[in-house]
């Protein structure tokens, strides 16, 4: 219970409008760790499976393995995918401006660079989203489509 007292002499302040009280309300009920989120999404820049492949060179033995390069807001992320008879193997690594904290996210896997900044890992199936999270900044990689494109 409130009680309204006056002071020095002055009567108690006057109610504040209520749609700032309801403003004020709406505020304070949102988490405490809520801040801003900076996104940005990363250009593909190279793709080992839309260059031409050299005489000699064409064949199946070209899909077991695929480089990728993004590039955006100040980082240059490389991925590297390898087919073996278990999955896949991979080896990614972003630099630029994010700092060593960064977390890649590989469709539901999360994971962490290691010493040498690296990202590796295996999985049975190749990963169709990436997004690579630091801090308050997020870089969402285009959708990776793993059928290689037919040669008209």
């Amino acid at each position: 219970m409130l009680r309204e007292y006056g002071f020095s002499g002055n009567l108690p302040l006057a109610n504040a409008p209520e749609g700032l009280i309801q403003k004020a309300i709406s505020l304070a009920e949102k988490p405490a760790g809520l801040r801003k989120t900076i996104e940005s999404i990363a250009t593909l820049i190279f793709d080992s499976w839309l260059m031409p492949e050299p005489v000699g060179v064409r064949g199946q033995g070209a899909i077991e393995n695929r480089r990728l390069r993004y590039k955006g807001d100040e980082i240059t992320f490389d991925l590297r995918g390898e087919h073996q008879k278990s999955g896949w193997s991979f080896v990614a690594q972003a630099s630029g401006s994010l700092p060593s904290s960064t977390i890649l996210s590989a469709d539901k896997l999360s994971l962490y660079p290691d010493k040498h900044g690296l990202f590796q890992w295996q999985s049975p199936k190749p990963p169709r989203h990436l997004l690579l999270r630091s801090g308050d900044k997020t870089i969402k990689l285009p959708e990776i489509i793993w059928r290689k494109p037919q040669k008209k």
